[in-house]
């Protein structure tokens, strides 16, 4: 199923909540997905996988965004200059947190730097990881090796 080009968020203060129907794959069809206000994707017991195909990053992410066995695979930045090419699947910008538990990110590339999550938010404890496997990402031409963040564990 195909992801639309579309800015995420109902507004200030409002939470949207996005459950996928099953362990299905949606392939990104026109480009990033901006997030701009607060977006859930809450998939207990399931493991969709977003795909951008090499085509373009996944989230460009401006506010909370949350991620519950969400699988994000084959995301590319690579614009001219940073931040366009980084953050192969995620980029979290000013005023972005990013909180991810379960699933993981894989064979996401970025020409400059995070080739799954380059964070530019400039404040502490803006990305938390738990239980998140990383296989395969690839920054800068070095490919990561790949990691699985336990349960607590926290990038600041």
């Amino acid at each position: 199923m195909p992801c639309n080009r579309g800015a995420l968020g109902a507004g200030p203060g409002i939470v949207d909540i996005i459950n996928f129907g099953g362990s299905v794959t949606y392939a990104i069809s026109a480009g990033e997905l901006p997030i701009t206000d607060d977006v859930s994707f809450n998939e207990s017991g399931q493991t969709p996988t977003i795909d951008a195909n090499q085509t373009s990053r996944i989230f460009n992410n401006s506010a909370a965004l949350t991620l519950t066995n969400m699988t994000l695979v084959d995301g590319l930045a690579n614009g001219a200059a940073n931040p366009d090419n980084s953050g192969g699947a995620i980029f979290n910008g000013v005023a972005g947190t990013v909180n991810a538990s379960g699933g993981a990110m894989n064979d996401n590339t970025a020409l400059h730097a995070g080739g799954a999550i380059e964070d530019a938010s400039n404040a502490a404890n803006a990305i938390t990881l738990m239980n998140v496997d990383f296989f395969r990402n690839n920054a800068g031409g070095d490919t990561a090796a790949s990691c699985t963040f336990p349960a607590q564990a926290g990038l600041a």
